[in-house]
C-alpha cells in the first residue's frame, strides 16, 4: 500500500525520524544526532562517522506561500553550504531534508553546488522521504502507527463485511459518476496541537488544565453559555523528545476556531517563550473572575480519537469537558460536521456494521468518510479538508491508500 504520510508537527521529532530512516535506508547504526539547539552545529543536524554522510533537517509550516517557503529554503540552503565548509570532520555527501514539497529552484541549487564542490549536495524532500518510509515497516510504525493495510486484504473478514464493502464502493463510485461540478477551495478543519514538555504526571496534568480552561476563558469570558463538540485525539506517545523519550499530549479537532487558537497560541508560548507562559500563568492565579471557574476536565478514556463536549456556563462559573457517549446515527442530518463528530470519533473500522448503506446514498460526502474510514486502522482528522464552497453537504477532500 501507499500512504500520503503526514509531515511530521515537531522540529526534534522530525530530526529523530531521519536518524532512524537514513540508519534504515544505509543499513546501520552510526547515523546520530550531531549536536542540539544552541551548539555549534555547522550546518549539521545528523552526521555518520561511518559513511561521512551529513543531514541537514529543515521543518517547515507548509500550510504557508510557496513564495515564502522558496525564499526561506533558499536562504536555508545557503546557510548551510557555507557552514559545512568549517565542519571538523569529514564529509563525502550532504542531505537537505525538508517537509515541502519538491521545489525545482532548490534542486537545481543543489545540483549546481555538487558540480562546483565535487560533493553531492541532495534535496531530500518530503515526496522523496515518503518514498523511503514505505520501503521500511519498522520506521513507518514507529512515526505513523496509525496507517494499517487496508481492510479489504484482511482474510479474516465476515463474508458480510466483505459484501458491504463492495455495495459501498458500488454506491461510492455512482455518486461520483453524478456529482454536479462544483467549485472546490479546499481548507484544513480547524485544529491545534498540545505538546507536554518531559514533567511528572502531576505537572502535566496541570498544564492540560490550564491550558484549556485559560483557552476557553479568554474565548468566552463574555459568554452566558456556550456549547460545541470538538475531538480529541490523545496519546501518551503523543510526543517525541530530542532523547529518543515520549511523552503524552494531544490534538483536538473542529470545535471552536477562536479556542483553538487560544490553545495553539499558549502551547507556542510554551514551547518557545517558557517565561513569559509562566507570568501568564501567574497572571491567571491571580484573576479573581478566572479562579471563580470550576474547571471540569473529565479523563481521556483511552487512547485514539474520542467524541467531547464543552460546556461553557459563564452564569454558573462552571467549565465541563466531558466524553460525549455516541448515540443513535441521525441520517436527517448528515449535513451538518457537528451532529456526526460522536459518530465518527466511536467509528472504527468495524462502524460499517451499524450504518444503513441505503440511508447514505444521498450523503455524498458522509460516503466517503465511511469509505475513507474503513481503508484505515485509525482516522487522520489533520489529512481532512473541507470545501469551503459546498460545507452544507460536507463536501471534503480525504487522501486515500492506493495500491501498489
Amino acid at each position: 500500500m501507499k500512504y500520503q504520510y503526514e509531515p511530521l508537527g515537531d522540529e526534534y521529532q522530525f530530526q529523530t525520524f531521519l536518524k532512524d530512516l537514513f540508519n534504515s535506508i544505509y543499513k546501520t547504526n552510526s547515523f546520530e544526532e550531531y549536536g542540539s539547539s544552541g551548539h555549534t552545529q555547522f550546518g549539521v543536524d545528523i552526521y555518520s562517522p561511518e559513511l561521512k554522510i551529513a543531514v541537514q533537517a529543515k521543518k517547515k509550516d507548509i500550510n504557508r506561500a510557496k513564495k515564502t517557503l522558496l525564499r526561506e529554503l533558499t536562504s536555508d540552503l545557503t546557510s548551510t553550504t557555507e557552514l559545512i565548509e568549517k565542519f571538523p570532520h569529514d564529509i563525502n555527501c550532504v542531505y537537505f531534508a525538508t517537509t515541502t514539497s519538491k521545489f525545482i529552484e532548490i534542486q537545481d541549487a543543489c545540483i549546481s553546488y555538487s558540480l562546483s564542490k565535487g560533493r553531492p549536495l541532495k534535496f531530500f524532500s518530503w515526496p522523496d522521504i515518503q518514498t523511503e518510509i514505505a520501503k521500511f515497516p519498522s520506521v513507518r510504525n514507529k512515526y505513523f502507527p496509525s496507517l494499517k493495510e487496508n481492510i479489504l486484504s484482511d482474510n479474516s473478514l465476515s463474508s458480510e463485511i466483505k459484501d458491504r464493502l463492495a455495495r459501498l464502493e458500488k454506491l461510492l463510485l455512482a455518486q461520483s459518476a453524478t456529482a454536479p461540478n462544483t467549485k472546490t477551495e479546499y481548507r484544513n478543519i480547524p485544529y491545534c496541537e498540545i505538546l507536554l514538555p518531559p514533567v511528572d504526571l502531576e505537572a502535566q496534568k496541570l498544564l492540560m488544565v490550564f491550558i484549556l480552561k485559560t483557552a476557553a476563558y479568554q474565548a468566552f469570558a463574555d459568554i452566558k453559555y456556550k456549547k460545541f463538540t470538538c475531538l480529541l485525539n490523545f496519546s501518551h506517545s503523543f510526543t517525541q523528545f530530542g532523547d529518543g523519550t515520549s511523552g503524552p499530549g494531544f490534538s483536538i479537532i473542529s470545535g471552536e476556531v477562536i479556542f483553538l487558537g487560544n490553545c495553539t497560541r499558549l502551547i507556542k508560548m510554551l514551547q518557545n517563550n517558557n517565561e513569559k507562559f509562566w507570568q501568564v500563568f501567574e497572571q491567571f492565579r491571580e484573576d479573581p473572575a478566572y479562579n471563580k471557574i470550576n474547571f471540569r476536565m473529565a479523563l481521556l478514556p483511552a487512547e485514539g480519537l474520542t467524541s467531547y463536549e464543552f460546556e461553557i456556563d459563564g452564569q454558573t462559573g462552571f467549565y465541563n469537558l466531558r466524553n460525549v457517549e455516541p448515540g443513535p446515527l441521525d441520517y436527517e442530518k448528515l449535513d451538518s460536521l457537528n451532529a456526526v463528530l460522536p459518530f465518527i470519533a466511536s467509528t472504527t473500522k468495524w462502524g460499517i456494521q451499524v450504518i444503513d448503506l441505503d440511508k447514505i446514498k444521498n450523503y455524498p460526502a458522509f460516503t466517503k468518510f465511511i469509505y475513507s474510514s474503513s481503508h484505515e486502522d485509525g482516522f487522520k482528522p489533520s489529512y481532512l479538508k473541507v470545501n469551503v464552497n459546498n460545507f452544507d453537504d460536507w463536501d471534503y477532500y480525504y487522501p486515500m491508500p492506493v495500491a501498489d
